[in-house]
């Protein structure tokens, strides 16, 4: 099965019709559009658990690549490291799952403290530009979107009706436009083509596997997730 999907990725990667490192000619891939159709068909299937499988498997990664950045470029951050990896071992892995299971309104505080804290640590090691350029930077928007996206009918915000929902559509869907945040069923997407393609091909494709991602994400954040955003919006607000 690795085999035929290393063929798979690398001859469509290598052809005449694709440049490996835009991400443009990626949108027609087969493999980025299943995986954006089974996302879209898990949530709708599976409701907000769904998303928080997803959203937590994400920070799993997320995690694990900012550690391992900030340890090769400074390694005299070990012991800082060490603490952050503790930390989420042993109190925000799958932190999601047990939130959305468990119905605690709230509770998403203390992983959103976490994500926000090893995020400006991160960026203070290894700048904003290397933040960016290795996705890290998707720590940011997971923590902003979090009290939103999992709060469909109770997030607070003083508007009502349509500015409501728009409101939650930029969250889940759209780049808010600020601070290079976007919506987390895009950076979610991203993630889960990345990861599946460098697991996929045993690591040695990793150059197409981000043009891949990308190409997922402004799928799944031009197309797929707007309307996904409106389902979970209107059937947790009874519409």
């Amino acid at each position: 099965m690795r085999i035929c999907f290393l063929l798979l990725v690398c001859a469509s990667a290598l052809g005449s019709s694709y440049e490996q490192s835009d991400y443009r000619h990626w949108l027609p891939h087969p493999f980025v559009k299943s995986q954006n159709r089974n996302f879209d068909a898990e949530v709708r299937s599976g409701y907000l658990e769904a998303l928080a499988r997803r959203t937590d498997a994400v920070i799993d990664q997320a995690v694990s690549r900012t550690l391992s950045e900030v340890r090769t470029q400074h390694p005299e951050e070990e012991l800082r490291a060490e603490e952050f990896e503790y930390l989420f071992s042993s109190q925000y892995r799958g932190f999601l799952v047990r939130m959305v299971s468990e119905r605690h309104q709230g509770d998403h505080k203390p992983l959103i403290q976490f994500l926000v804290n090893i995020y400006e640590w991160a960026k203070a090691k290894i700048g904003v530009d290397a933040c960016k350029a290795l996705h890290i930077s998707d720590l940011a928007t997971i923590s902003w979107s979090i009290p939103i996206v999992f709060h469909p009918a109770t997030f607070p915000q003083a508007a009502s009706g349509e500015m409501r929902i728009k409101d939650y559509r930029d969250h889940f869907a759209m780049d808010s436009g600020a601070d290079f945040l976007y919506g987390l069923a895009p950076v979610v997407s991203y993630w889960t083509v990345d990861v599946a393609c460098i697991a996929g091909t045993a690591g040695i494709a990793t150059f197409f596997c981000g043009p891949a991602g990308m190409a997922a994400e402004y799928l799944m954040g031009h197309w797929i997730a707007p309307l996904l955003s409106d389902w979970i919006f209107n059937k947790a607000n009874g519409v």
